[in-house]
């Protein structure tokens, strides 16, 4: 007997027959109450996820279809407004032959065979076929839609049908507008025909869990009856399109989901009388509905684990129940000990076969009894459990905390409550205790039952990761969609994986082969500092190259990392991860064209967190990003090609039309004319309605018959074959030909051939003006010589450095002869040092490279021996049609002597002009002797500042003659106004003042070379316009009558006056300094003060 069952013997007689049965037939129904509850709350919530999940798995399938859709009417209304497709079915039946038709039947066999279309037809407005597909009869549903698409001029969806090879297909009819234009009528159809097993059914979700009858389908609404439109997965042998089922006999499908677009959720039996569950929704622009189905089995799988349990539970219960009463009903015949040995005897036979743990403790904690399922649940055996204290085995167990729940118990007498023990192999377990307190002879114990509820947990969780999955797969699959660019599908992969799929940290990387590491291109998470901090190599023999990334990317498969901190394949990034709570993760390579263009690294802040199923999913979420990138790569490249077509197309027409060359095209199978360019008809006065075909062309322009019989044998036999030989891009060039046009004049030309495809590319280009030119020039050449042979200027020609030409000039003033100068260098003539012929050079250089050499006047050595100074002159030209230095010779020898008097003859007149000048400064000086020298020693002073300010010598010479003469205006002023010893008065001033017009007058028309009447004029302005008698300002003031200003004033205050002493130097320059910028000019005042006072000019005598 137990120690807990000598310490109660009272106890257990206490307990009467109908307390057990009041307290067991209690907890019973509360047990059944509790579990009814909770199987209602749990079907209810899995009822209502399973409905969101497939709402949305409809709403983003919808969006897909329509997106397919949509992207085939666009193809359709692209394809039918090409200008070929217009133009042919607007020709008549009779025409739709030869290059028009081939041309069609061509652009609709590559656009199929891109594209990927069922089959392309072209049909006019009688409904005949006119090019693609025709060996097929039409079914009566395409051709009703034909007709109505042309008849009506709207686009038709032809339904979904199966053709006679039981394909399931469907297409679109897009009508075709003459002129493209749809205000004219419709001149036939374009038919795009579509394999519904290829490409619409594709788009239709894959169930991702196995079940009974889980599936997505589409269904039509015919009159009333249900025709599933896609392959049912429980009717297999079903023929396509061939089940039907009547809409008011369904459960699942009523009338009212197939009325609106909305998507409604619905519930009952399929097409083969599985319950289910599902989501309605329309197709928009089809009369399709999208159902999506899942089993009610899979839903309630959950409920059924829990309803087991329930039930077993209940019924152990019962036979519990039942063994007791028998017990009891035994105890109450035997006496009281014999009581207490049977009902212990049955205590320990429910403790022995509960699926729960028991264990017995005492109030200082320590296990007295347990049972075989405890100790299978801890690893323990039952003589290591005994004896041990809670704080052994219970994870948070402290002896003070053990004390206060035994305070807890006593009070309270029982409690449920969670608790973590540590199992005998050391890992934790989670568990579930149910603790009463019972009391015996003044002793206190605990009993508890104790449930492992870990794996329940694990279920939980498992459960909730996977649904965060197919959240996570649903919101990248619509994202991915929206996407137009790579980076925006890598972004949406992060994002949709932080918020929907729970992982703690994601990115998308691809390999940077130049820097020879993994780079990250889209990051998301509360971590996404740790991808910043890490560096991941391509280089094998690095450690940073060996983690899961890296090898993802080599290997092409999904990296799983379950244990961050202690796997050796992370070893260089674990101080990194530990921080941010990484403890799992998983790196899924995304392939393209088996190439792994990206990979895709999710972490996650728990262990073993990706099991199988995970990694499937995960798997399937990095093929659905391939789908999108060669999705994304091909609407980039069609949209490429149809762009470069359309660019291609119209710079070739641009180009023929604006051409100055004439330009024809024609047909190589038919020899029909395509077209003809504006400068044709131009050039050669010939239309498009001229020349129909290469025949009325060879008649129109060749009207010799010898001659054109040759040209078209030529043209037929040698021309055309040896450009279709040579292939596109190929030009044959005919030989110089004379052409007749349409006015009947001729005209020299040469034409280039080439062949593209079936057309025949032919461009004149007109060489009568070319022709008539070189006839001009060799006039030409002939009149130049004989105009070089007569001229009075000597020339040669050399080539190669080496005289090729003489004129007989040349020859009479070097007294060479023609013989003696050909073939040699004009060095050997030229100078007399080396000077000379390095300007000979310099000027041979400078007309090669500007066309004209520099003038040269050059001693040359005559056939005598003397040296006589000649001018040459080279520049270049042609000679013989070879680049030539033509150099042009003067004698100059008496021309120089010429100059030579001229130049003495001016120097003499310039003397005569300089005395004049002063003979009249000696007679201003005469009516004035008070201020005699004045009008010299201005000129002087006038002078060396210009000198000093770098005036050139010669304008300085001059600044000293206009100061002789600057005051002969005083020759018209009273003599005694000139000499009065005393201050003038204002009238006296004004009648001086005049002085400045006066001699203006007197020079004005005398001519000098500089304008010396103007500058006397302006001598006593000022550059605030204060002054005399123009009142002229800044700019207005010549330059030279601005230093005569300061010089007349320099001079003045340094001198004697009739009316003042000299005021000395140091005051004129004072006046002149404060007054700088003002009256006198800036820079003549700072030259004058330099010269005085740092030169130490003096005034002249």
């Amino acid at each position: 007997m137990s120690a807990w069952t000598a310490r109660r013997p009272i106890l257990r007689g206490a307990l009467s027959i109908t307390s057990l049965w009041l307290v067991w037939t209690a907890g019973l129904a509360a047990l059944l109450v509790a579990a009814a509850i909770t199987l209602t709350q749990t079907a209810s919530e899995l009822e209502r996820r399973n409905k969101a999940d497939l709402t949305q798995i409809a709403s983003n399938t919808r969006t897909q279809i329509e997106s397919y859709l949509d992207e085939r009417r666009k193809d359709a209304r692209v394809l039918a407004s090409r200008s070929e497709i217009v133009d042919l079915l607007a020709s008549p039946a009779a025409a739709r032959a030869g290059a028009p038709l081939r041309a069609v039947q061509t652009a609709l066999f590559q656009t199929q065979q891109t594209y990927g279309y069922h089959a392309i037809r072209l049909i006019d407005d009688k409904l005949r076929a006119v090019a693609g597909e025709q060996a097929r009869v039409l079914q009566e549903l395409e051709n009703t839609a034909i007709q109505l698409g042309i008849s009506t001029g709207q686009a038709q969806l032809v339904d979904l049908h199966v053709r006679a090879d039981c394909q399931p297909c469907m297409g679109f009819v897009q009508p075709v507008w003459a002129g493209n234009d749809r205000t004219r009528p419709v001149v036939g159809a374009l038919y795009l025909e579509l394999s519904a097993q290829r490409d619409l059914y594709r788009l239709l979700p894959v169930w991702p869990q196995e079940a009974v009858s889980p599936e997505a389908m589409l269904v039509r609404n015919d009159a009333g009856e249900l025709t599933y439109l896609t392959p049912l997965q429980h009717l297999p042998k079903a023929p396509p399109l061939g089940v039907h089922q009547p809409v008011p006999g369904l459960s699942f499908v009523d009338a009212s989901a197939l009325q609106t677009q909305d998507v409604q959720t619905m519930e009952g039996e399929d097409y083969v009388g599985t319950a289910v569950i599902g989501a309605v929704t329309r197709i928009r622009g089809t009369p399709w509905y999208l159902v999506v189905q899942k089993d009610k089995a899979v839903i309630q799988e959950p409920l059924y684990a829990l309803q087991w349990r329930l039930a077993f539970g209940s019924v152990l219960f019962l036979f519990l129940l039942a063994w007791a009463t028998w017990l009891a009903n035994r105890t109450r015949r035997a006496e009281e000990h014999e009581h207490a040995l049977e009902r212990e005897a049955a205590f320990a036979a429910a403790k022995n076969i509960s699926a729960d743990g028991y264990v017995l403790i005492d109030e200082s904690g320590h296990i007295l009894e347990t049972n075989p399922a405890l100790t299978q649940l801890t690893g323990y055996s039952a003589q290591e459990l005994l004896g041990k204290h809670l704080t052994e085995v219970d994870i948070d167990k402290t002896p003070t905390v053990v004390a206060e729940e035994m305070s807890k118990l006593r009070d309270g007498k029982a409690a449920v409550f969670n608790s973590q023990w540590r199992h005998r192999d050391g890992h934790a377990l989670d568990l579930q205790i149910s603790a009463t307190y019972l009391q015996n002879a003044g002793a206190g114990f605990v009993q508890a039952y104790i449930r492992d509820i870990g794996p329940e947990r694990q279920r939980l969780e498992h459960e909730r990761r996977l649904r965060q999955l197919y959240e996570f797969l649903s919101a990248l699959n619509a994202s991915i969609h929206r996407a137009h660019t790579r980076s925006e599908i890598f972004d949406a992969v992060a994002v949709q994986a932080v918020r929907h799929g729970g992982f703690l940290l994601a990115w998308v990387g691809i390999e940077d082969r130049q820097a020879g590491r993994i780079v990250p291109v889209a990051v998301q998470g509360t971590a996404a500092d740790y991808v910043q901090r890490i560096v991941i190599t391509t280089d094998p023999a690095l450690p940073t190259s060996q983690g899961p990334t890296r090898r993802c990317m080599v290997e092409q498969s999904i990296q799983t990392i379950d244990d961050f901190e202690t796997d050796p394949r992370t070893l260089p990034w674990h101080t990194v991860a530990s921080p941010v709570g990484i403890q799992s993760s998983a790196a899924v390579p995304v392939l393209v064209a088996d190439e792994a263009v990206a990979v895709v690294n999710f972490y996650a802040p728990q262990k073993h967190y990706f099991n199988t199923e995970m990694r499937a999913l995960l798997t399937e979420t990095a093929s659905n990003i391939s789908l999108a990138l060669q999705a994304l790569e091909f609407k980039l490249q069609k949209q490429a090609a149809e762009s470069a077509r359309r660019e291609s197309e119209e710079r070739f027409a641009r180009v023929f039309e604006v051409s100055p060359l004439p330009m024809q095209i024609y047909s190589y199978g038919s020899h029909k004319l395509v077209a003809v360019n504006q400068a044709m008809e131009r050039v050669f006065g010939y239309t498009a309605a001229d020349i129909p075909d290469d025949q009325a062309w060879f008649t129109q322009v060749y009207p010799d018959p010898v001659q054109r019989a040759e040209l078209v044998r030529m043209w037929t036999e040698e021309a055309l074959p040896q450009a279709r030989r040579q292939g596109p891009g190929a030009v044959v060039t005919s030989p110089e030909m004379s052409l007749r046009c349409k006015d009947g004049s001729d005209k020299v030309v040469r034409g280039s051939m080439s062949v593209v495809g079936d057309e025949i590319i032919i461009q004149w280009q007109d060489l009568t003006e070319t022709v008539q030119a070189q006839a001009r020039l060799r006039q030409d050449e002939e009149r130049f010589r004989s105009l070089v042979e007569q001229s009075l200027l000597g020339m040669y020609v050399t080539q190669n450095e080496r005289i090729v030409y003489v004129n007989p000039r040349f020859c009479e003033i070097v007294g060479w002869s023609h013989k003696d100068l050909i073939g040699q260098d004009s060095l050997q003539f030229i100078g007399r040092d080396d000077q000379d012929k390095s300007a000979v050079l310099h000027a041979r250089a400078q007309a090669r490279n500007v066309g004209v050499g520099e003038l040269l006047s050059l001693p040359f050595r005559h056939r005598d021996g003397h040296y006589i100074t000649i001018g040459l002159q080279p520049s270049m030209g042609l000679w013989d049609g070879q680049p030539a230095l033509m150099v042009m010779a003067q004698d100059l020898t008496e021309r120089k002597r010429a100059e030579e008097k001229i130049a003495a003859y001016i120097q003499q007149l310039e003397g005569t002009m300089q005395g004049t000048l002063q003979a009249v400064a000696r007679m201003v000086d005469l009516r004035d002797p008070y201020t005699s020298g004045h009008e010299k020693r201005v000129g002087t002073i006038a002078s060396d500042i210009a000198r000093a300010m770098g005036w050139e010598p010669e304008r300085c010479r001059n600044l000293e003659l206009m100061g002789l003469v600057h005051d002969i205006g005083k020759i018209a002023i009273p003599a005694e106004l000139l000499s009065k010893p005393t201050r003038l008065t204002p009238l006296e001033y004004e009648m001086i003042k005049t002085h400045v017009e006066k001699g203006y007058e007197i020079l004005k028309d005398v001519a000098f070379p500089i304008p010396i009447a103007d500058i006397i004029r302006q001598h006593h302005e000022r550059l605030d316009g204060s002054g005399y008698p123009l009142g002229l300002k800044g700019d207005q003031i010549l330059p030279e009558a601005r230093i005569l200003a300061v010089a007349d004033v320099l001079e003045s205050m340094a001198s004697h006056r009739p009316y003042r002493p000299a005021l000395g130097m140091d005051q004129a320059l004072q006046e002149l300094e404060s007054h700088k910028g003002l009256w006198f000019d800036t820079t003549v005042v700072d030259t004058v003060v330099d010269m005085v006072r740092t030169r130490g000019y003096q005034l002249p005598p």
